[in-house]
């Protein structure tokens, strides 16, 4: 069983529109602020039309793209693993009955003697399966 933790953050285009859209926002108080609710009317106008077509521009990349927009970014970490060494890695290494096979293997073929055979799969065993 693998253990481990991670965890998720916004993409790099999701945090690209929500600056975006808070900057407008931010736009519009100051405009509302500085010169009345009649000059931040067509200012919020013109945000509410601009994150409308923002949004449905999202959709319809999500709904006719192949792989959809990603909205977060995972990280994860297996226990005891490096920052270099992700579950992709562990995925990808030969698993364990492979392993002793070709150490036995090895020892048939006297190219280990019998201490370092014992050696590694006592190391081999003791890896997480």
């Amino acid at each position: 069983m693998l253990r481990g933790s991670g965890g998720s953050r916004p993409s790099k285009p999701m945090s690209l529109l929500s600056v975006v859209a808070m900057i407008g926002v931010l736009g519009v108080a100051l405009v509302a602020f500085t010169g009345g609710p009649q000059a931040a009317l067509p200012c919020f106008i013109v945000l509410f039309v601009l994150m409308a077509v923002g949004g449905v521009m999202y959709h319809l990349a999500n709904a006719f793209s192949e792989d959809g927009v990603n909205t977060e970014e995972f990280d994860f970490r297996v226990s005891g693993d490096t920052p270099d060494h992700s579950l992709q890695d562990k995925q990808n290494a030969p698993d364990f009955a492979d392993r002793l096979r070709d150490l036995e293997q090895l020892r048939a073929d006297g190219l280990i003697d019998e201490a370092e055979y014992q050696a590694k799969r006592r190391q081999i065993m003791d890896d997480d399966w």
